[in-house]
């Protein structure tokens, strides 16, 4: 039997304590107060219903996630609605792909060495001819994918453009009793679990491991998993920065070539659900305002409303007081729908900002890759002598990047090698 220290109660942590819990002593060290990490239900804050603050759907079928589920009795439901495009407030049926857009993907899949999107648009649809085209790269780009469009690798983006658009589902309840699940099977099998615990710095070394809180605990194990947002092993001076020694400067190195972007979610409650009565069973409405991408809780008639502003743009608003950032929700509805914003406020039941680039446990939402991603996972995959293990959807290589199921994943892989090891 040995001795784990866990770092991070993220899905990817969780997960991997689960797993290693069976026959060994596990501890899980989660700085924030709650677990769950980028998967945060939210059951008050004025709302009718649960609302998801973090990860809400889940992305086609998913295979880890929906046995988890159902190892928990935890039931999903597809979602429903229509998409639409909102410009200037005059509504359209979901608008086609900009002209091009086919032939952009034929000289994706015709590169022989990757590059970045910005990079790939220069050099092949340069001019004013294109310009709605790259628009719409840039955008989609950003708002999806939460990229960076000098930063992200275009066989990435090739890849997942070409896949299509698979089924969506939500979680009955929302994510967090799937959390909850884990943490129970964890207790269940004598893992202890510690939240508020800051873990400043490791000290290692062959099947010795150290860590140390900010307030001065010292947990002792023979290996550890590193399960924290890729972000945080990124910037140093980060206030939840993990300090090692000896130092591991190869893969900090490698952490720094996966791209990370952020996402804000304005989530609305009204007294009715007045998009209805602009066009039959709304489910997502995209327009150019500032909160460009909207959705329903469709099948659900709930009249709640969720507004998603991701990459550049929302990293650079992060530093946004939450009124500042409504008001804008607010505005950019009275648009889309024709609305003022004094007839929204009037009907407006409950209003939260979920700002994940402010979070200093998260530092935004989710990972993507850049060209030098694969040597990086590379690296990051690989324990450091049998002793410290990285695990994380960012570490994630596989057909569904950017999700619960990519967390759970890669805590899954991370529990095998600390097996095999």
């Amino acid at each position: 039997m040995q001795s784990i220290i866990v770092v991070g109660a993220g899905a990817a942590g969780l997960m991997a304590a689960k797993l290693l819990s069976v026959n060994n002593r596990v501890v899980v060290l989660e700085g924030d107060s709650r677990l769950g990490g980028r998967i945060h239900t939210i059951n008050d804050a004025g709302f009718s219903q649960p609302v998801e603050a973090g990860a809400e759907f889940i992305h086609g079928n998913l295979p880890l996630t929906l046995q988890l589920l159902r190892e928990a009795g935890i039931e999903t439901a597809e979602t429903g609605g229509e998409m639409y495009t909102s410009r200037k407030g005059k509504w359209v049926d979901r608008d086609t792909m900009p002209v091009g857009w086919a032939t952009m993907l034929q000289r994706m899949h015709e590169l022989a060495a990757d590059t970045t999107l910005e990079d790939f648009l220069q050099k092949n649809f340069s001019g004013d001819k294109f310009a709605r085209l790259c628009e719409g790269a840039r955008g989609y780009a950003q708002g999806y994918d939460v990229a960076d469009p000098e930063k992200v690798s275009v066989f990435f983006l090739r890849d997942e453009w070409g896949a299509g658009w698979d089924d969506q589902y939500r979680v009955g309840g929302g994510y967090g009793p799937m959390v909850s699940f884990l943490a129970a099977e964890c207790i269940k099998n004598g893992v202890e679990i510690f939240t508020n615990a800051i873990v400043k710095s490791i000290a290692w070394a062959n099947n010795q491991v150290t860590a140390i809180t900010a307030n001065g605990q010292h947990y002792r194990a023979e290996k550890a998993i590193v399960a924290v947002p890729v972000s945080i092993l990124q910037q140093a001076q980060a206030p939840a920065s993990i300090r090692f020694s000896p130092t591991i400067d190869t893969y900090i190195s490698a952490a720094q070539n996966i791209g990370y972007g952020g996402v804000i979610k304005v989530v609305f409650e009204f007294k009715t659900a007045f998009w209805n009565q602009q066009k039959p069973d709304v489910g997502f409405v995209f327009c150019n305002e500032f909160i460009p991408t909207w959705w329903t809780q469709a099948p659900d008639e709930a009249p709640i409303i969720t507004g998603w502003l991701g990459g550049p743009k929302a990293d650079a608003l992060a530093r946004e007081a939450d009124d500042t950032i409504l008001k804008k929700g607010l505005q950019s509805l009275s648009v889309v729908f024709g609305l003022g914003v004094s007839q929204l406020r009037a009907t407006l039941v409950a209003g939260k900002v979920f700002n994940w680039p402010a979070n200093q446990f998260s530092l935004g939402a989710y990972s993507y890759a850049t060209p030098l991603t694969t040597q990086a996972l590379q690296v990051l995959s690989t324990p450091i002598n049998g002793t410290l293990f990285f695990a994380g959807e960012a570490l994630y290589n596989g057909a569904h990047p950017g999700t619960v199921e990519a967390a759970l994943v890669s805590g899954k892989q991370a529990a095998e090698l600390v097996l095999r090891a």
